[in-house]
C-alpha cells in the first residue's frame, strides 16, 4: 500500500534512454482558424509514457505508426492534427501528471488592419530554490541520486502537508512548520539507498516511524498524507521522463511579421527548438504577432476624409459669400 516508486532508478533509465522528438506545426489562416499538428517520434517506451500528451477530443485526428531505421530499431510516430477556431486555446487532456502546456491563438480586427497573435506556454516544472540538487541533476547528469533524492522527498512531503492543512476541515494538533522541520531533519540523514527501502516498500509505515515522536498524530492523518504524496510523486516522475525530450515549434502567420521571440526564421516559418532545460525552473513562453493591413479600409478612410473635407470647405465658402 502506497509504495514509493524508485525515482533514482527512473532517472537512471531516462538518462540512458533514447530521445523523443516532439514537433508542433501551426499554420494560422487569414480567417483566424489554425491548422495544428502534433508529432512525437522515438522509442515506444518514450513516445507512449504519458509525460507529454497530444490534445484528445473528437475534433482531433490521431494515428500511430512504426518504422524500422537503418540500425534495425523500431521507431514509433504518433501524429495528431486538427483545425482550431479563431481565438482558441489548445491544451492536452486534463492530467495531474503530464506536461500541462497551452497554445493560444488570437485574431483582432479594426478599420485598418487585422492582427494575429500566438502565445504558447510551457510551464515551470520545478522550483530551483526548493530543489536545487534535483534541478542540477536533471540539467547536467553530474549528480548521484542519493544527493538529490532526500531533497525531492522533502519537496513532495512539504507540498502534501500544504495540501492537507489548506484543504482539510480538521484542526491538526501540531503546526505545519513544526512537522515540515521534523521531516527535513529526518530526510537530511538519509545517506544511502538502503535507508530508503522502507519508504519504497510501505510509505505509511515509513511515515509512522518518522512521526512517532508526535503522539497526537493519528493513523488517519498519516494515511491521508501518504495518499496526498502519490500524485506529487507521479508528477515528479513524469518531469524526470521529459529529461531528453526535444521540442520543435513551427509557425506560419498571415501578413507582415511584427514581433517574435523565435529562435530562427526560415522564409515565412518561425522556429523554436528547446528542451527541458528551457522550462524546468522557469516557464517558457513563445510569442509572435503579425498584421494584415486593409487596403479597402485605408481607401474608405481616405474617401470619407476627402468628403468631409470638401463639405467643410463648402460650408466655409458659403458662410464667407452669403
Amino acid at each position: 500500500m502506497f509504495k514509493l516508486k524508485n525515482l533514482s532508478l527512473i532517472l537512471f533509465l531516462t538518462i540512458f534512454s533514447s530521445c523523443v522528438e516532439n514537433i508542433i506545426t501551426i499554420r494560422i489562416h487569414p480567417d483566424g482558424r489554425s491548422h495544428i499538428q502534433f508529432m512525437s517520434k522515438g522509442d515506444s517506451t518514450d513516445v507512449f509514457n504519458q509525460d507529454y500528451l497530444h490534445p484528445n477530443s473528437p475534433k482531433w485526428h490521431s494515428i500511430s505508426k512504426s518504422t524500422i531505421n537503418k540500425d534495425g530499431d523500431i521507431i514509433w510516430e504518433t501524429i495528431t492534427d486538427g483545425l482550431v477556431a479563431a481565438n482558441s486555446t489548445v491544451a492536452p487532456p486534463s492530467s495531474e501528471f503530464s506536461l500541462n502546456y497551452s497554445i493560444n491563438t488570437f485574431m483582432s480586427k479594426n478599420w485598418f488592419s487585422t492582427t494575429y497573435k500566438l502565445k504558447a506556454t510551457f510551464p515551470q516544472l520545478l522550483d530551483y530554490n526548493n530543489t536545487p540538487l534535483l534541478s542540477e541533476s536533471l540539467l547536467t547528469d553530474k549528480m548521484d541520486s542519493i544527493q538529490w533524492l532526500p531533497e525531492a522527498l522533502m519537496d513532495i512531503t512539504n507540498s502534501a502537508l500544504n495540501q492537507l492543512y489548506m484543504d482539510s476541515l480538521i484542526q491538526f494538533p501540531y503546526p505545519q512548520d513544526r512537522l515540515s522541520n521534523h521531516f527535513r531533519n529526518a530526510f537530511s540523514h538519509i545517506q544511502s539507498e538502503m535507508l530508503l527501502d522502507e519508504l519504497k516498500v510501505d510509505r505509511v509505515l515509513f511515515l509512522s516511524r518518522i512521526l512517532a515522536p508526535f503522539k497526537n498524530v493519528d493513523s488517519l492523518f498519516i494515511i491521508e498524507l501518504a495518499h496526498a504524496m502519490v500524485p506529487l510523486e507521479n508528477k515528479l516522475e513524469n518531469t524526470i521522463k521529459l529529461k531528453d525530450d526535444q521540442f520543435k515549434i513551427r509557425l506560419t502567420l498571415p501578413g507582415v511579421l511584427q514581433s517574435t521571440n523565435a529562435t530562427s526564421i526560415s522564409n515565412d516559418t518561425l522556429k523554436w527548438e528547446f528542451g527541458l532545460n528551457e522550462f524546468l525552473n522557469d516557464a517558457y513562453i513563445l510569442e509572435a504577432t503579425s498584421t494584415i493591413y486593409s487596403v479597402k479600409g485605408l481607401q474608405k478612410t481616405i474617401t470619407l476624409g476627402s468628403i468631409i473635407l470638401l463639405i467643410g470647405l463648402g460650408l466655409l465658402y458659403r458662410k464667407k459669400y452669403t
